[in-house]
């Protein structure tokens, strides 16, 4: 009998510590929502919220230029959207940070890569530019499809299975499981995919070859 209360004790304890333990860790997070506008008060939709130093934790603001991310404790956020100042905001006991984005008069080329956007001279990476025109008056209506050599580098591979798109896959990557895919911005949005969007739908798209 002392035996059994013993286990079911022991067995408690560790519940309880893992309990602790991932209390903490979500103490340690702390979410943060807010609005970003521009100098007119209007909301600007699209505009890059990224944790500064980690460049794949962030968000993009909706239609009503909210936001909301979780974020780990004493880090900053960068806010960007193309032609506006890019501005710098410690967190620090914040939960609600409001942003207003000043105009940038001088707009240089620049590429959105995932959350936010960089100077074009400055990026290192391998990014291609698609347009409109480039996917148009092609015969598919996927646009997985549609960018068959409009791209160097990238292959468009046809999958057999039935209701499956066409994959894309980048020369010279891989991970444990194969071949990956690029990261694809379309229209200043980050997508896991496009084989379901219509072409004729697409104004612009980023092809990150080294962000896969």
């Amino acid at each position: 009998m002392i035996k059994k209360v013993s286990k079911v004790i022991s067995i408690i304890s560790i519940l309880f510590a893992a309990f602790l333990g991932s209390a903490q860790v979500y103490a340690q997070n702390r979410s943060i929502s807010g609005t970003v506008v521009d100098e007119g008060g209007e909301p600007v939709i699209g505009a890059g919220v990224v944790v500064v130093g980690q460049r794949t934790l962030g968000t993009t603001t909706d239609i009503d230029g909210t936001y909301k991310l979780s974020v780990p404790a004493g880090v900053s956020l960068e806010f960007s959207c193309i032609g506006y100042e890019n501005q710098v905001v410690a967190v620090g006991n914040q939960s609600v940070i409001n942003v207003v984005l000043a105009s940038n008069n001088v707009i240089e080329e620049t590429v959105v890569i995932g959350y936010g956007v960089q100077k074009k001279s400055d990026l290192t990476g391998s990014v291609a530019s698609v347009r409109s025109s480039d996917l148009q008056n092609r015969s598919t209506t996927d646009a997985a499809a549609a960018l068959q050599g409009k791209v160097s580098g990238v292959h468009i591979m046809s999958n057999a299975a039935p209701g499956s798109g066409a994959e894309i896959r980048v020369r010279g990557y891989s991970s444990n499981s194969g071949n990956i895919g690029p990261l694809l911005i379309v229209d200043g949005l980050k997508v896991s995919s496009i084989q379901y969007l219509d072409p004729s739908m697409i104004e612009s798209m980023e092809v990150l070859k080294d962000a896969a």
